[in-house]
């Protein structure tokens, strides 16, 4: 949509001609006669089922307001891949213990039907009652923990926050965020007090939202955003000196948006952490599970044996 509209086609073209892996082509038709029949973009926007994160809603109603939508469209798409990157890396690194996992939970309830006494006797019913007493649980925790960790704003980030290692990757991850998004809006032409407020809605930590929507109620009185960011402690000290010099020398929406980029690389590093870390953890929790269930399957079968040498 963006090279569309760069190059000079109408809103409603640009929508109907943009089919990819984003909202359904019923959708973005539904997008385009709204926009043709006289609407504005949120009016567009407000399409139901299109498929667009809540995020991106705003940012690109915020966008059209300034008439920056092309550069906002830019900056999302740059967005979304860094983000798809550490999705990716947190589900290969929890794919091998994963299946790990899996794999005991399918072989372990098979023991449970040895008996020493009539040997196999395989019974389907108590072998996946079994198997479901094992991973159902676990599939529950991994689903929670994905949900509020991508999409449970700011009651997940709250819940996730007492994780250690994720702690620091969240907190990093959203600072990144904000400055991208602030950045952004910044340079689609919303006004500092706009671009802070829509930050400080968006923002799943709770210091950064207070504090967005404390400086933006600063700036939409004249005050200077500058002396709000340096007030909040939620603004590592690299983050204040940077935003004040972009702000003196007039070049905050760039500042902001290499600010972004520098320190989603230091998120992703953390990231690292967190995919070296857990699933070593989780390993090691399969492995002595596994050993645990091994030795009292054998521990039974010598237990028989001595029961039936001493009878």
């Amino acid at each position: 949509m963006a090279h569309r509209l760069e190059a000079g086609q109408p809103l409603g073209t640009a929508l109907r001609e943009s089919e990819g892996t984003g909202p359904s082509p019923r959708s973005l038709r539904a997008m385009a006669e709204a926009i043709e029949a006289g609407g504005t973009v949120d009016d567009a926007l407000r399409v139901a089922r299109t498929g667009l994160p809540e995020d991106d809603v705003l940012f690109l109603s915020a966008a059209a307001e300034a008439g920056g939508l092309p550069r906002i469209l830019r900056h999302l798409s740059e967005r979304h891949r860094q983000l798809q990157s550490h999705r990716t890396r947190l589900l290969l690194t929890g794919v091998y213990p994963t299946l790990l996992l899996h794999l005991g939970a399918f072989l372990f309830p098979l023991l449970e039907q040895v008996s020493w006494e009539t040997g196999f006797q395989f019974n389907a019913w108590t072998y996946g009652w079994a198997v479901a007493r094992l991973l159902i649980p676990v599939w529950m925790g991994l689903g929670l923990l994905v949900f509020l960790a991508t999409r449970g704003g700011t009651l997940g980030f709250r819940l996730t926050s007492p994780i250690p290692l994720w702690r620091d990757y969240a907190r990093t991850r959203a600072l990144a965020d904000l400055a991208f998004g602030l950045g952004t809006l910044l340079e689609a032409g919303l006004r500092i007090d706009r671009a802070w407020q829509v930050v400080g809605v968006l923002t799943p930590s709770p210091a950064l939202r207070s504090a967005a929507l404390t400086i933006g109620a600063i700036a939409e009185q004249g005050g200077s955003p500058g002396a709000g960011v340096r007030a909040h402690r939620c603004f590592p000290p690299s983050f204040v000196s940077l935003y004040e010099t972009g702000q003196s020398i007039g070049t905050l929406p760039d500042t902001l948006l290499r600010l972004a980029t520098e320190i989603d690389a230091e998120a992703l590093g953390k990231l690292r952490r967190v995919s070296v870390v857990y699933p070593v953890i989780l390993l090691a929790i399969v492995m002595a599970w596994s050993a645990f269930r091994i030795l009292t399957f054998f521990a039974s079968y010598f237990t028989a044996l001595g029961n039936l040498g001493a009878s």
